[in-house]
């Protein structure tokens, strides 16, 4: 659905943009969520962000899906910020495994991004797991210590920051060779029979 409204979608918004905000020039540049996530999502996102760059003559940022997943739990909750210097954003890989890494209250990394298989291993420093992998092994997480903040999605409002941080200091990626951070490689599976 998402490839067929995509468009659209970005469509309505510009007209938005040019009736409600007044705003006729065209954008500066294009964020779009890097990944990891979704293979389709993914593709589909960064397929048409790269449309946008080249047909508007503008410059794109990649932002990684887990950094967007930090800034919407620090706009949703801005409070935890306060509580803890510890966040795990966490994405639903499948089974028991999640794609993470570890960021402080300021957005340092202090962790490298990498798929992590929950019941074999944990994160390495107590601290809050948000995100859909972390609502899927809530029960595991707080029983080992860790705070979790459940319902916490990647919103458009949580690459505003970092997009507005990459932009500042020109740091664009060369959309024609760009790909999405899958973190692993796609498996297809066989379709089952009836």
């Amino acid at each position: 659905v998402h490839a067929e409204k995509l468009h659209l979608l970005v469509q309505d918004c510009l007209q938005f943009l040019k009736d409600e905000v007044a705003l006729d020039a065209k954008p500066n540049a294009i964020a779009v969520g890097s990944g990891p996530g979704s293979y389709t999502g993914l593709r589909i996102g960064l397929s048409v962000a790269k449309g946008l760059a080249y047909g508007l003559d503008i410059p794109l940022m990649g932002i990684s899906s887990l950094e967007v997943l930090y800034y919407s739990l620090k706009a949703l909750h801005p409070t935890e910020f306060q509580k803890h210097p510890i966040f795990w954003p966490m994405i639903d890989a499948r089974r028991m495994e999640v794609y993470t890494l570890c960021l402080d209250d300021t957005a340092s990394l202090l962790s490298p991004l990498k798929a992590m298989i929950l019941d074999e291993e944990l994160p390495n420093k107590k601290g809050v797991c948000f995100g859909d992998g972390a609502d899927k092994a809530i029960e595991l997480l707080e029983w080992n210590g860790f705070e979790v903040v459940t319902g916490i999605l990647p919103m458009a409002k949580g690459l505003l920051v970092p997009a507005l941080s990459r932009f500042s200091k020109a740091e664009f990626e060369d959309s024609e060779v760009y790909e999405p951070d899958y973190l692993k490689e796609f498996q297809a599976l066989k379709k089952k029979s009836s």
